[in-house]
């Protein structure tokens, strides 16, 4: 508190002077030395044992090795995703480009990793070099990132005051004492130890995919702290990250997409960094929300700036996209946010929902409010007729569920009925839009699905298909209802004999 208060009272008053010595690595030295001494504090206060400095040193090697690590598996994201976005020519503003350029990179390496463990050949001397030929792929522009990061002189926006320096050092602060508690040989909480760590724990041991499982993307990511540096520390570092990578896409929103005064978007940033929901996922419970928060944000943003490249290109065009021809298919943000909302359904099904919104949208810019109620009566009619709300096991208990699906898909048809009789134009647009959308969110789904497919010894089961099957037994309702009907089964048989 005293660093921030402090920072942004000298940056207000002095703001001329201060601008031209700020350098990217040097607003980390502070916060390290801070982190030191809350540390020896610390454990002078609750052991009675005074720290050595030997110690102090101790913990903050080893807090740069694991920063280090991270932060050369996220360089390496950044410049392949970047080629990526450099190759199909996607305008974004600096700050969105560098989120969807990471959010990319991640998604191409970890579908590397996924084809890799496929054939069990996760290991270090097959991953790592593919990570430095990733940096060297795009090698001067990550360099410039790098040098622009680390080296170059800060060049702080006019408008930035007491406020935003405040909130942005608070922040940092905070980061550094987060990732701290991150360093750690083994997982604090529950659902760390008994799930999100111990799959990377059992991909490294086996340096491929496990059987059965939800799609576990993020946990393959976080994997890569075992896989090439053996370092749990890693691991839950990769956890941590999705929070850092979530305040970046909320940056990039709130800047390049609803143009906010900075003060006002790192004084959200930082209340967003404190809500308990966040910040007990940052330094307490490693899971992978955060992680998939970011590649939802990063969705958000494509969102925007396709929402813009398409009305552009009807105002020029009343005709466009409704042709017979691949001016749709070759539209990079429909394409990318497709490819990324598929990745994200491969780290929580709960995804799933951001598509069926993404799908609203798109019949919403084009027939408003009822374009939007039409397309979530047919999306709500899906979940329903795919049994999606059967995956807790609760489906029959769920007395109306069977007739009210047909509701909805009469009410939703008629809906799209008046949409082509309103403009034929307008709905073979939406449909056409939808189409692709949804094409390379299946195209990205269908790595897990024929997996869990063929963990389940080919049972074709809506089940089986996303959470897949493995050698432990089940723990459904309905299984253990008919296992207590067995039960009393074989109990009346035996009194009979």
């Amino acid at each position: 508190m005293v660093q921030a208060i402090g920072g942004g009272l000298i940056f207000h008053f002095y703001k001329r002077k201060v601008s031209g010595l700020l350098r990217g690595g040097l607003l980390v030295i502070p916060g390290l030395i801070l982190i030191g001494t809350t540390f020896a504090f610390a454990l002078n206060r609750s052991t009675k044992v005074t720290a050595k400095l030997s110690e102090v040193f101790f913990v903050l090697s080893n807090y740069f090795a694991v920063a280090l690590q991270v932060f050369f598996i996220v360089l390496a994201c950044y410049s392949v995703g970047l080629w990526c976005i450099d190759k199909v020519k996607m305008e974004l503003q600096p700050i969105s480009k560098t989120a969807v350029s990471i959010s990319s990179g991640i998604m191409i390496i970890v579908m590397i990793a996924f084809i890799l463990g496929i054939f069990k050949g996760l290991y270090w001397f097959t991953l790592g070099p593919i990570l430095l030929a990733c940096i060297a792929l795009n090698y001067k522009k990550t360099f410039q990132f790098f040098k622009h990061l680390c080296v170059d002189t800060l060049k702080p926006s006019k408008q930035l005051g007491f406020l935003g320096v405040f909130s942005f050092l608070m922040l940092l602060f905070i980061i550094q004492l987060n990732l701290l508690q991150n360093i750690s040989p083994f997982p604090k909480g529950w659902d760390s130890l008994s799930l999100y760590v111990k799959l990377p724990t059992i991909i490294n041991d086996y340096h491929g995919l496990v059987r059965g499982y939800q799609p576990y993307n993020w946990s393959l990511l976080m994997s890569f702290g075992l896989i090439l540096f053996d370092s749990v520390e890693t691991v839950l570092a990769l956890s941590f990250l999705g929070g850092i990578l979530s305040l970046l896409g909320l940056y990039a929103i709130g800047k390049d997409v609803l143009k906010i005064d900075q003060n006002y978007i790192l004084l959200g940033l930082l209340i967003f960094y404190l809500i308990p929901s966040v910040a007990f996922q940052s330094f307490l419970e490693q899971k992978v929300d955060l992680g998939l928060l970011y590649i939802v944000l990063t969705l958000i943003i494509l969102l925007f700036h396709w929402i813009k490249d398409r009305n552009t290109k009807i105002k020029k065009d009343e005709n466009a996209f409704t042709k017979f021809n691949l001016q749709a298919w070759k539209n990079p943000y429909l394409i990318t946010m497709g490819l990324l909302t598929g990745f994200a359904f491969g780290i929580k099904l709960t995804t799933l929902f951001t598509y069926f919104c993404i799908i609203c949208v798109m019949w919403f810019i084009e027939f408003g409010f009822i374009g939007f109620i039409g397309s979530s009566l047919l999306c709500c009619f899906a979940i329903l007729i795919i049994r999606l709300d059967d995956m807790s096991g609760m489906r029959e208990y769920h007395l109306s569920a069977n007739y009210l699906q047909w509701i909805l898909l009469l009410i939703g048809s008629s809906t799209f009925v008046y949409f082509f009789l309103k403009s034929k134009k307008g709905f073979f647009r939406s449909m056409r839009f939808s189409v692709v959308y949804s094409v390379f969110f299946v195209l990205m789904t269908l790595p897990w699905i024929t997996k869990n497919y063929i963990d389940s010894d080919m049972k074709l089961s809506f089940r089986y298909l996303l959470n897949g099957k493995t050698n432990e037994p089940a723990a459904g309702l309905n299984y253990m209802k008919r296992t207590y009907q067995k039960h009393l089964q074989n109990k009346e048989g035996n009194s009979d004999k």
